[in-house]
């Protein structure tokens, strides 16, 4: 009975909720250090019990807090803290959409990170002033994908598949009866993958004032691959 009520007060208290106090020259504080979903998720009995954390971000928290933001005299600007967020595609340029919204009502916006991922990157350029600690770094590498195919594997062991294809852009069967991808296949992959890219790629031109063609110098030459004599050359990411 004790663990029962004890039980009932824990769900009573987590299911309260209270405004916060506003006072002038606020700052809205938005700390992207977990996945920004559509919703707010609940936590489970279990998730109450063992005390984990959820830091997922509620997408309709997050643009009403911004919309908010823009309206409110109280609040001056937004602290973009970036620390490793994640979020779809779509997902980014809503939110990307909102942050240029609000710096139309004369309000700034400053972002932080230690280290930006791409995403995080995307959205921190719509910033007035973008800082990186002096020992971080920026991960810009474009967008692309990979597709595992298993002929070899069933080659070894004997196994042939059968399959009945009809039509030239049909490549959902293509692990099980090739080793790489057709012509076609890759035509329809660049198809959809390369305005993604394009829309990022501008996106993130547009606000740090660099034309796009930069930023893909950004993606192609990330540190694995690039001579470290000429590393000083990519300041301009973190200006």
């Amino acid at each position: 009975m004790g663990s029962f009520l004890m039980l009932i007060m824990m769900i009573a208290a987590g299911s309260g909720s209270s405004s916060p106090e506003i006072s002038k020259h606020s700052i809205l504080h938005i700390n992207l250090d977990g996945s920004i979903e559509e919703r707010a998720q609940g936590k489970s009995l279990i998730d109450e019990l063992q005390g984990i954390q959820n830091n997922s971000i509620p997408l309709n928290d997050l643009i009403k807090s911004i919309r908010h933001a823009a309206t409110d005299s109280k609040i001056d600007g937004i602290y973009l803290e970036c620390n490793g967020g994640s979020a779809g595609t779509a997902t980014l340029a809503y939110v990307a959409e909102e942050l240029a919204k609000f710096k139309e009502s004369g309000k700034w916006i400053v972002a932080y990170g230690d280290a930006y991922s791409q995403g995080n990157y995307y959205l921190a350029s719509v910033a007035d002033s973008l800082w990186l600690n002096p020992i971080g770094n920026i991960d810009i590498h474009g967008l692309g994908g990979s597709t595992p195919y298993f002929k070899g594997l069933l080659d070894k062991l004997g196994v042939e598949a059968q399959v009945i294809k009809v039509g030239t852009y049909k490549s959902a069967v293509e692990p099980y009866i090739m080793t790489g991808p057709s012509e076609a296949n890759i035509q329809q992959i660049k198809a959809y993958i390369n305005p993604i890219w394009d829309y990022i790629k501008d996106g993130i031109a547009t606000g740090r004032n660099v034309d796009s063609e930069t930023v893909n110098q950004w993606a192609d030459s990330i540190i694995a691959t690039q001579n470290p004599a000429t590393f000083a050359s990519r300041n301009v990411v973190s200006s």
